[in-house]
């Protein structure tokens, strides 16, 4: 069973594509690393898109931040050990729970961008 996404207006849809949007041309212009700004743009949009946020996702918030945290170096090509990273995380985690998560950190990978 998926998640239900919420049925944003088309001011919401178009609100969340510039936060989107701002949250890319933050992470250009930042060294590799955390960006709280950028962050909290994330968190914003994921509570718009994600209708039971509070219920599913919300607990789980530095699971995710670490998450945002991998995509934005693998944008920024700010680290070689990105595989090794990756691996990390769904081993410290369990499959189960980054199952769980799976929208939420679907949602963060369309938000950052993949890299080119």
């Amino acid at each position: 069973m998926s998640p239900e996404k919420s049925q944003l207006s088309q001011g919401e849809k178009e609100y969340v594509r510039r936060l989107k949007n701002e949250i890319r041309d933050l992470i250009e212009v930042t060294q590799p690393g955390p960006d709280s700004t950028a962050w909290n743009k994330t968190i914003e949009i994921l509570q718009l898109e994600l209708v039971d946020w509070e219920k599913n996702y919300a607990p789980n918030t530095p699971i995710l931040h670490e998450f945002f945290d991998i995509r934005q170096t693998i944008w920024t090509g700010g680290s070689l050990r990105l595989h090794n990273r990756n691996q990390e995380f769904l081993e410290k985690h369990g499959s189960q729970l980054i199952t769980k998560l799976k929208p939420a950190i679907g949602l963060i990978i369309d938000i950052v961008g993949r890299p080119n």
